[in-house]
């Protein structure tokens, strides 16, 4: 039997009124309430302003203070050099280093000494001769003149005698040496480059924009600072002390930088290496000014906004605008524009929403 098409409006209304009735006789009854909300469980920290030395960071090699070239005073022949004149000996102050044939300046010296005393007793003469009206004035002026020219070639043939015993002039270590026994050298010649092993200094590259950590750029004045210098040597870590003693005066055109100058001190708990090898490459940690109101944070709880996240009374999270006055490694310093002291989040907060609640956990 076919249905009319008329009946199948009200067919498909009954069987929605059916399934109507199906869903609400079997549908389960909820009970509402409020919603709890559970505080997230995030690491806090409370910083508060106080006083901070700025702490530059540097790396330089040790070089000597004072390097000489020896060079000859006289002309002549080698005729001894010290053991320790080899590259890399060690001297002592007033050791004999290299000796030149004596015989010639012994030969002047005596030719100086009888031209001496010879126009001594000529002026002693005339001057006898003068108060007896017997030699003029003129004539005691030029034995004068030829006695004072006898002293200084004396006085000289003395010098020169002395210059053929070349001494250190301090505890030190030779660099190179550039003769042998035997060769014949001129006055002027290059003997041996030295250098004094217990006076060195270390060059320090600072970014010009570092300089302002560790000098008072308001005043003229010259500012001594320490600095821990550290490294690595023989298998062994090593530290010393050290202090600046100079600014070089020209900033170097490529790489903009002003290089710091610091002598290096003796330390006697380091044994043998109570000073630092010439050469070596050290790291260095100057001491800067005193800042006495930052607040300190580490870099990990500095968003990538610029922003740190913290807590409020109620110990929910909002974000606070800072003012950074430095970054150094993992130290972050900030100006106190909002209050002394905060309470800030140092897990991570990249996925969270301002105002969530915070259960604060503190180590």
């Amino acid at each position: 039997m076919t249905v009319p098409k008329k009946i199948y409006p009200f067919i498909i209304i009954g069987v929605a009124l059916v399934i109507s009735f199906l869903l609400n006789y079997f549908s389960v009854s909820v009970e509402t309430g409020e919603r709890t909300v559970t505080p997230l469980p995030l690491r806090v920290e409370s910083i508060y302003a106080a006083e901070y030395q700025m702490i530059v960071n540097s790396q330089g090699n040790v070089t000597p203070l004072i390097q000489t070239r020896v060079t000859a005073e006289i002309a002549g022949i080698v005729t001894g050099l010290s053991e320790r004149l080899i590259p890399g000996g060690a001297f002592s102050k007033d050791e004999l280093l290299i000796s030149i044939d004596k015989n010639d300046y012994l030969d002047s010296l005596e030719r100086a000494q009888a031209e001496y005393d010879l126009a001594k007793s000529e002026e002693f003469r005339t001057e006898i001769l003068a108060l007896e009206s017997l030699a003029s004035q003129a004539d005691l002026d030029l034995k004068v003149r030829a006695l004072r020219l006898a002293q200084a070639n004396l006085e000289r043939a003395n010098r020169d005698l002395e210059r053929t015993s070349i001494y250190a002039p301090f505890d030190g270590t030779v660099v190179s040496k550039d003769i042998d026994i035997g060769q014949f050298i001129n006055r002027g010649s290059l003997l041996a480059t030295i250098y004094s092993n217990q006076q060195l200094q270390i060059r320090l590259p600072i970014p010009n924009k570092q300089l302002g950590y560790i000098f008072d750029t308001s005043t003229p004045e010259p500012q001594m600072r320490n600095v821990k210098i550290y490294g690595s040597y023989a298998g062994r870590t090593y530290e010393w002390k050290a202090t600046v003693i100079s600014t070089e005066a020209e900033v170097d055109a490529k790489s903009q930088m002003t290089y710091l100058i610091g002598r290096i001190e003796s330390n006697s708990s380091n044994g043998l290496y109570a000073l630092p090898p010439v050469g070596v490459f050290l790291n260095a940690a100057i001491d800067g000014l005193i800042e006495p109101n930052l607040i300190r944070i580490n870099r990990n709880a500095l968003r990538s906004d610029g922003t740190v996240a913290t807590l409020d009374n109620q110990n929910r999270l909002y974000f606070q605008d800072i003012s950074i006055f430095r970054m150094n490694g993992d130290d972050v310093y900030i100006n106190p524009t909002v209050s002394n002291n905060l309470t800030i989040i140092t897990s991570s907060t990249s996925l969270l929403l301002e105002g969530a609640l915070v259960n604060p956990i503190t180590d």
